[in-house]
């Protein structure tokens, strides 16, 4: 069998890392972890907050369509625990709510006096409050908020009581409704 002699040119050729070179690169990819893991979780909270402040805005528009379409009052309220009914509580929107065509035009849902249930929405992720003025926000059949809820406003926040947290959607007479972000701190 012969010795095969490898230069020490042609070993240096082949390659690999040093202990020394992999602990460092391992050092900067942990330190580069470290940085970017609380800035990405503060964006999944803060786009967490935003998804859900769009869901209710598209709700919002959905039950002012649906007024005029139908012509009768539409009105949303907060769902009670089976989502079956409205709780007639105003801190229990995080609880999700619903959309009915208000018939009777009482302002509650009652679906004995004819009322019918349009959309029921889920309630909100735990970390999500969300608070507004009254218990009902009610369309007339011209698209217009209807009674005390002029100028109410949905407050979103997340239960960190961070304010970078909190978004609103405030409503104007027209039934028109903006979205923006908190200006003053709304969290309980």
């Amino acid at each position: 069998m012969k010795n095969i002699q490898l230069s020490s040119s042609y070993i240096k050729c082949l390659g690999g890392f040093t202990l020394t070179e992999l602990m460092i690169t391992i050092s900067v990819a942990a330190i580069l972890a470290s940085t970017a893991v609380p800035s990405f979780s503060d964006m999944i909270k803060r786009h967490r907050v935003i998804t859900q402040q769009n869901n209710l805005l598209g709700d919002i528009m959905l039950a002012r369509m649906e007024a005029i379409k139908r012509g009768y009052n539409v009105s949303m309220c907060s769902a009670n625990l089976t989502a079956t009914g409205c709780s007639g509580n105003n801190d229990d929107w995080h609880q999700g709510w619903l959309i009915y065509v208000n018939s009777d035009k009482s302002g509650a849902y009652d679906s004995d006096d004819g009322d019918k249930i349009l959309r029921i929405h889920d309630a909100l992720v735990s970390s999500t409050q969300l608070n507004y003025t009254y218990t009902t926000l009610t369309f007339n059949s011209r698209g217009f908020v209807s009674g005390s809820d002029v100028n109410a406003r949905f407050a979103f926040c997340n239960s960190d009581d961070d304010m970078d947290y909190e978004r609103e959607i405030k409503m104007l007479s027209t039934g028109r409704a903006s979205r923006r972000e908190a200006t003053v701190s709304t969290c309980l």
